[in-house]
């Protein structure tokens, strides 16, 4: 159930076509260096019709357009357009990204190195918590089998979701949905999931 841009996100991994014209973007550029072995598919005259797709019609323009800023690459600026190109697929790709079930925003905050301290199950329930399905919570299950009520096991309140995990009267905390992120060893201990520690 999770969303495909919560799990490119959760993974930092760019989606296959974004990542596919980095790759080109990134090339094209080594291949406009004079002494690029394949530097002649960016100075060959275009065909007079465009019916096969290529890097040099497809990504020429694009490159030039968005990436270059009126300027030619060589040995000095080669690595700086590289990063430029790569930081620009990244941020145009997590704008496009739909807002995360559990904050409601497509920004999300890094995981903090911590988790990495936790066993891989607990790291795992944590992840599933920040995609909002997890099998911790009633609003999941319910999803799931219909004879399963929606409610807090200690409260039983409406709506057992992550946000009720950090606002349940019955276990009151200062925690909340962001901590899943910023802090989740902390988290952790809070729903007992640190037992294998």
């Amino acid at each position: 159930m999770s969303h495909q841009d919560h799990l490119h996100s959760e993974s930092q991994v760019l989606p296959v076509q974004p990542h596919n014209e980095l790759l080109s973007l990134q090339y094209l550029v080594s291949c406009l260096l004079p002494n690029h072995p394949c530097n002649i598919i960016t100075t060959a005259p275009q065909p007079p019709r465009k019916i096969r797709r290529s890097l040099s019609n497809q990504y020429l323009p694009i490159l030039r357009e968005r990436h270059l800023e009126d300027e030619e690459p060589n040995s000095d600026n080669y690595k700086s357009i590289l990063q430029r190109i790569h930081t620009n697929t990244v941020n145009t790709v997590i704008e496009g990204y739909s807002p995360n079930k559990v904050l409601g925003t497509n920004a999300l905050p890094e995981v903090d190195e911590s988790e990495k301290s936790l066993p891989r199950s607990t790291r795992c329930t944590l992840a599933q918590l920040r995609s909002g399905w997890c099998k911790l919570l009633n609003n999941y299950k319910a999803r799931l089998d219909p004879s399963v009520a929606d409610t807090c096991p200690l409260c039983q309140s409406l709506n057992h979701d992550v946000w009720h995990l950090f606002s349940c009267p019955s276990k009151p905390t200062t925690l909340d949905p962001t901590s899943l992120w910023t802090d989740p060893v902390v988290v952790a201990k809070f729903l007992d999931l640190e037992t294998e520690l």
